[in-house]
């Protein structure tokens, strides 16, 4: 699976490259971290869910008995985009029709993530006290799949003891599974 770190720095990649602006966008929610004095996007995971059951394989370790356990699924993976000052709406809109450019596309497809669809740019300016402060908010959908692996230890031999017991004559039984 693609860490959420991983996708995050992506996409404010793909901002900054959009807007020909490096550096243009952080990521959202960082604590201590001081607001930028100058317009900025900010990048938030909204959502990471499971589409559909995941899928299930074992392999049959070849340097060992034990075995290994494959997990696959279908992640969907909500991220909001959201521009501060300046041409916060026109910067929101380029953004967003820029995401469906072939290489924007390319770029996503080689980090294994697939580009599904986008909102509607939302202008959601704010008052301040000593004005207004233009914003704009999109959300992105992409699909992505989430991997896990385990090592399932074999049981490589079982002593059974048992005893049995009819006619008032008792027998007694051990049996070795290998």
């Amino acid at each position: 699976m693609i860490l959420e770190e991983t996708i995050n720095k992506l996409i404010r990649d793909v901002v900054g490259l959009l807007l020909d602006s490096p550096g243009y966008a952080i990521k959202a929610k960082q604590i201590n971290a001081p607001r930028p004095s100058t317009e900025y996007a900010e990048i938030d995971t909204i959502s990471n869910s499971r589409l559909g059951w995941e899928t299930r394989k074992y392999i049959d370790n070849e340097s060992d008995l034990d075995i290994t356990e494959e997990i696959e699924g279908m992640r969907s993976i909500m991220m909001s985009l959201s521009f501060f000052r300046g041409e916060a709406v026109d910067n929101a809109n380029k953004v967003r029709i820029g995401f469906i450019r072939e290489s924007i596309q390319e770029l996503l497809r080689s980090a294994k993530l697939g580009f599904i669809s986008t909102s509607e740019v939302r202008e959601i300016s704010e008052p301040l006290e000593n004005g207004w402060e233009k914003r704009s908010q999109f959300d992105i959908v992409l699909n992505a799949v989430g991997t896990d692996s385990d090592i399932i230890r074999s049981i490589q031999s079982v002593d059974i003891s048992g005893e049995y017991q009819a006619r008032g004559l008792i027998y007694n039984l051990d049996i070795q599974v290998q």
